[in-house]
């Protein structure tokens, strides 16, 4: 379909931003903390609560300065 062509190309050229580049870094990480709750700290070296609690206001703290940075 046209239409998903033209959203696919929107998507590439959103990615290949210097901005989402940047939040790529702060969101892994708390993909990774996330994934350590999920699975009930069962996975080898698993974070808990309290050290989810610090990296997600870490990340938010620094996807304010880049959002802020990026307009």
């Amino acid at each position: 379909m046209k239409s998903d062509k033209k959203n696919k190309d929107i998507i590439e050229q959103m990615l290949s931003t210097k901005t989402i580049a940047e939040l790529k870094k702060p969101y892994e990480r708390l993909r990774t903390i996330r994934n350590d709750i999920n699975h009930n700290g069962m996975r080898k070296d698993s974070k808990n609560g309290s050290e989810f609690k610090k990296l997600l206001e870490k990340s938010l703290t620094q996807f304010r300065e880049i959002i802020k940075d990026a307009h």
